[in-house]
């Protein structure tokens, strides 16, 4: 067996750094509003229920049922849309 290369120069100096720095907590892109966000936002508007908020929305159409298909996984995804690009 050879001896192994001199290790060069880290080409990125503050990898090692920030991959021993303490990671923040996980924060969702979507972030529920709690009940009494709900509140001041509906006092915004002069309401005072959600189904207000809703009631011009015939109740039919609201919430639909969608027929959708199955989800895919990652790698089907690709596959899927590798095969869209061809087109």
């Amino acid at each position: 067996m050879g001896v192994p290369p001199p290790r060069r120069n880290n080409p990125h100096p503050n990898l090692e750094q920030r991959m021993n720095h303490p990671k923040p907590p996980f924060q969702s892109h979507y972030i529920p509003n709690t009940p009494a966000e709900q509140t001041r936002m509906l006092a915004a508007l002069n309401l005072t229920s959600i189904e207000q908020l809703f009631a011009d929305i015939p109740p039919q159409h609201r919430n639909p049922q969608l027929n959708l298909p199955c989800p895919l996984s990652e790698l089907e995804l690709q596959q899927e849309l590798a095969q869209l690009a061809q087109r």
